[in-house]
């Protein structure tokens, strides 16, 4: 008994083993990167995706995740002559990262193929976001991938207002840069860092796993407690807007724009939910963007429109249709909108 139970868990790893890169994410190397002066995916690997969508992403220079290569800096005469491409920053968190989308067909490249096809001028688009980055890790960037990078214009993927809901960085020292070697993710399965993970991580929350039971008395007020901590203010929250929107304009005195695009439609306890609930949280920063000079293209509309087409911009075929991450048809949406309102626009073709 012992001997068959010993084969096959042998034999079941290996299943695992060989089956698993049609099922389990990759686990890539990071490295440190002086332009962006973040910790970033190894440039010249690639990034396997499975969660949502199957999708193999290149990494290229500065992290870039799906552009393996950077535009040509313009000379001296073409910035003079004002004939240089924009070369603009994509801004986000996993939304703008689409590493569940393939890279023909991610967000920068959407906007530049649409810049192109709607005569709009050249565009280089250089993907920066990252997974879990909010308003403060985009803000200590700007200056930065202008300087290095050669960046022209800026435009921020807001899908969740809570990413400008953040208060600036308390610690001013100036922060040196990790010594990052041996790292064992390049040298482990994929599937043993996956298990590991689940075991400790619960996938639901991002938090540790807890038991699925506890000692003492149920405590009724947990809920109702958790609500009310979670509930902000209106005028702090109008606030918190302002200050963070002002940070952004402070950053750059370039071009910002600020693309919202929430979960809205959003498929949700087997219903169709059609309103954002965030609708007064984004009539603020709204707003607050008129008065700094910041533009804001609003795609909920386009959003409502393609869902009553019958197509979803969230949501893939091994998850859940209407909800999730963006999709190649949200991506497209985004594009079409963003370019649309560059149309005739000088920024989109010389800067």
């Amino acid at each position: 008994m012992i001997a068959r139970w010993l084969v096959g868990m042998i034999f079941g790893t290996l299943i695992v083993a060989i089956t698993s890169p049609l099922f389990v994410r990759s686990y890539v190397p990071r490295q440190w990167d002086d332009a962006r002066q973040q910790i970033i995916l190894r440039p010249g690997d690639s990034y396997r995706w499975r969660s949502e969508g199957y999708a193999t992403t290149a990494i290229g220079p500065h992290g870039m995740m799906g552009r393996t290569s950077l535009p040509t800096r313009p000379s001296a005469t073409e910035r003079e002559l004002e004939t240089s491409p924009a070369t603009v920053a994509l801004w986000g968190d996993s939304q703008a990262e689409g590493v569940s989308v393939a890279d023909t067909n991610k967000l920068f490249r959407q906007i530049e193929r649409f810049a192109d096809q709607r005569a709009s001028g050249t565009v280089h688009v250089l993907p920066l976001g990252k997974s879990g980055d909010d308003a403060n890790a985009w803000i200590a960037q700007m200056p930065l991938v202008e300087d290095n990078l050669g960046v022209t214009n800026h435009v921020i993927l807001l899908c969740e207002t809570v990413d400008l809901l953040v208060q600036p960085p308390t610690d001013t020292t100036e922060y040196s840069a990790p010594v990052i070697t041996n790292d064992p993710v390049g040298k482990l399965p994929d599937f043993l860092l996956q298990a590991a993970k689940n075991l400790v991580i619960d996938d639901r929350n991002g938090g540790p796993r807890s038991l699925r039971f506890q000692v003492g008395p149920v405590n009724s007020d947990t809920d109702l407690t958790h609500q009310m901590n979670e509930a902000v203010d209106s005028l702090e929250q109008r606030s918190n807007f302002v200050e963070t929107l002002t940070r952004i304009r402070e950053a750059s005195d370039r071009d910002v724009t600020l693309v919202y695009a929430p979960r809205s439609p959003v498929v949700f306890a087997g219903g169709l939910r059609w309103h954002d609930p965030d609708a007064t949280s984004f009539t603020m920063i709204r707003e607050t963007c008129e008065d700094l000079g910041i533009d804001v293209i609003d795609c909920r509309q386009a959003f409502r429109e393609m869902v009553q087409r019958g197509v979803f911009p969230h949501g893939f075929h091994n998850g859940e249709i209407g909800n999730g991450h963006l999709n190649e048809d949200g991506y497209r949406v985004i594009a079409e909108q963003l370019i649309q309102s560059w149309k005739g626009d000088t920024r989109g073709a010389t800067e």
